[in-house]
């Protein structure tokens, strides 16, 4: 029988990727989903009671929410806390509180920043002491996380990093370093945050093998996937300035036209921001991807 499965944030990298990797049937474990997408101009979740209100018009045989919808300015998420908050944290808690009362698997996307970034260790899935976000968006997300638990409800929470695809209008660092690259002969890129790098591909290639599991009959795999935080990425960590090194790598590999001569390593002090990114952000996973 096949399982339906809802998926929100159409608009976005990460349910961007899911609809395209869907589309393409590239898998035959593909066939046993029935998706569907709904973007920001279905549901928007900055509106409670209209996310109230679309969940009471979605059919009563859905099997899995993907809540892929997010505040992710962490900058102005400090100007506009209220709306941050209602996004990424509220809205979860109703989506939440709609998969416990109706048997419904939630799966939703979190973030490194969840972390206070200190020290020089990834930060593993049950690791509960640096859960200390140093701005507002990773408070909210942190939020979220506490009221999906406290919910009851069926779920998977995946934390991931860095996240890009190589879609020309997403807003992403991939497509910032491209346009600079083509502009400027000298970049200052920051080299003491490290993380790991992570496209939506990857993302929505894994992300169908967890739901093929925690949706089939077999108890063994649904259990592995009950109720549980995970870390995804690739295992490689990366300071931003050698990820903007390698994305021109790959630009002048392809005989892109740049201007660009010298990209040069800078600390964050030099580089300032309106609001405090973690310097580290590794997520250490259980599973190997």
């Amino acid at each position: 029988m096949n399982k339906n499965i809802i998926f929100l944030g159409r608009n976005g990298q990460i349910a961007n990727a899911f609809f395209e990797y869907y589309k393409s049937k590239k898998t035959q474990s593909l066939d046993n989903f029935n998706c569907k997408f709904y973007s920001s101009n279905d549901v928007d979740l900055g509106d409670l009671d209209a996310v109230k209100n679309f969940l009471k018009t979605l059919p009563s045989n859905i099997d899995m929410i993907v809540n892929c919808m997010g505040y992710t300015n962490v900058d102005k998420a400090e100007e506009e806390q209220e709306l941050c908050d209602k996004i990424n944290h509220r809205s979860v808690a109703i989506i939440a509180d709609y998969c416990f009362n109706n048997h419904i698997k939630l799966i939703h996307f979190s973030t490194d920043y969840v972390f206070d970034g200190s020290g020089d260790e990834p930060f593993s899935e049950d690791n509960t002491k640096n859960l200390n976000p140093i701005n507002f968006y990773g408070k909210t997300k942190l939020w979220a996380e506490q009221a999906i638990q406290k919910s009851g409800c069926d779920y998977v929470i995946i934390r991931i990093s860095w996240i890009y695809d190589n879609r020309e209008t997403s807003h992403n660092f991939v497509n910032t370093i491209k346009k600079l690259a083509k502009e400027k002969e000298f970049l200052n890129i920051v080299n003491d945050q490290i993380g790991s790098p992570t496209s939506a591909d990857f993302v929505a290639r894994n992300c169908f093998k967890i739901f093929n599991e925690a949706l089939s009959g077999d108890k063994t795999s649904q259990q592995k996937f009950q109720r549980r935080i995970l870390h995804l990425n690739n295992g490689k960590f990366m300071s931003w300035y050698d990820f903007a090194c390698q994305i021109i790598a790959e630009l002048k590999q392809n005989n892109a036209h740049l201007m660009i001569k010298k990209v040069l390593a800078i600390p964050s002090s030099q580089y300032k921001t309106k609001t405090p990114r973690p310097s580290n952000c590794r997520l250490k996973s259980k599973i190997h991807w």
